[in-house]
């Protein structure tokens, strides 16, 4: 199982705990995608998370905040960014928008798919391991 299908799950799992009323495995959800979400996190990437209401079986939802540095690594300001993740036939459609006004600050659109889409392909196993 891949990142993106764990989190789709788990995105599923706390919508029927929501529907059933079953706060136990509601928080359990909420905290693993939040555990994961974490592993997103690191370097210039400062938060990630999950949209639990916007998200389901075949939309991702998540929001990212980025920070930006200069050539001395001196901060430069934050951005944010909404990611929407959808499964095809072949592999996972990655969508970047910016609000921070359209801006794409140094190709950081391009920066936020590739990274994502090299993260949310892996191994859902390897990653738990990292937890």
């Amino acid at each position: 199982m891949k990142v993106y299908q764990k989190l789709a799950y788990l995105v599923v799992q706390h919508q029927t705990c929501i529907e059933h009323n079953n706060t136990k495995w509601m928080h359990n959800s909420k905290k693993e995608l939040e555990e994961r979400c974490d592993l997103f996190t690191g370097g210039d990437i400062e938060s990630c998370e999950v949209d639990l209401e916007k998200s389901n079986n075949k939309l991702l939802v998540l929001y990212v905040s980025f920070r930006h540095v200069d050539e001395w690594g001196y901060n430069k300001g934050l951005t944010n960014h909404t990611i929407r993740v959808r499964p095809s036939l072949t592999e996972i459609e990655i969508s970047v928008q910016s609000s921070s006004y359209g801006k794409d600050t140094n190709g950081i659109k391009a920066y936020l798919r590739d990274t994502f889409a090299n993260f949310l392909n892996e191994d859902a196993l390897y990653k738990l391991h990292q937890l």
